[in-house]
């Protein structure tokens, strides 16, 4: 099986959920709303690149003043003004600090036959020797720490890919502005690899043996099986079982 960050991050979080995601492959008639955001957001900032940099050369302005028009003129801009604006402020914060606001990569979808991993790297700024792998987050803020597995994942891919190491890591949070830095540490690439490797095991024996246990949490709300009422979200026997 494929692997991805998520995929691993679910199993743990939830082995039924996975479950119904991978193994049973259980449909949903209704998309999480919060899903539904995150991907609107996701692809506002991706697409605004490109059309400030079409702007940038044609009104001859600035970088993070091009962002700040492409981005005015995006349809969900209304929708997410507090986002969009927060995206904005970021960029001119790069360029003021005499950084380049137009990322070096956006959305690197990357591969590692080795591990059977696959994964979307969400933007990498290059300044120099600096090289700054950054990751978009649209719902609520966290430390940084809880990111690790996914950002040492990224900058394991990336490093092998392009074959340039990777300086600094971080966590742009849209709803917020707060964008979180610094610099990778490296123990936690092997901690990564460690981890991918100990749940691809975890997960066979959870198919040889039909065991795919719930785990509920208050993060149960989230979840897209619970939404669609395939499941209670408690510590009882499972809607669909396991077989």
């Amino acid at each position: 099986m494929k692997l991805s960050i998520s995929k691993v991050n679910q199993y743990y979080n939830c082995a039924y959920s996975f479950y119904l995601s991978y193994i049973r492959k259980e449909p949903i008639e209704k998309t999480p709303q919060q899903l539904i955001e995150g991907n609107e957001k996701h692809k506002i900032f991706e697409n605004v690149i490109d059309d400030a940099k079409k702007l940038s050369l044609v009104l001859n302005i600035s970088k993070s003043a091009a962002i700040e028009r492409a981005i005015g003129r995006n349809e969900n801009f209304s929708k997410y003004k507090n986002d969009c604006d927060n995206f904005v402020v970021l960029s001119k914060n790069i360029e003021q600090q005499g950084g380049n606001p137009f990322p070096e990569h956006r959305e690197i979808k990357l591969y590692d036959k080795e591990l059977n991993i696959a994964g979307v790297i969400d933007r990498v700024d290059i300044e120099g020797d600096s090289v700054l792998l950054i990751d978009y987050k649209t719902g609520k803020e966290h430390q940084i720490d809880n990111y690790y597995f996914q950002l040492a994942v990224y900058v394991y891919m990336y490093e092998k890919e392009f074959k340039k190491n990777v300086s600094h890591w971080g966590i742009f949070f849209s709803k917020t502005g707060a964008m979180l830095k610094e610099e990778v540490k490296r123990e936690e690439i092997d901690i990564a690899i460690d981890k991918i490797k100990l749940a691809r095991l975890q997960i066979d024996e959870s198919i040889k043996n039909k065991d795919f246990p719930k785990n509920p949490s208050p993060l149960c709300k989230w979840c897209s099986f619970y939404q669609n009422k395939k499941c209670d979200g408690k510590n009882t026997p499972p809607m669909i079982p396991v077989i």
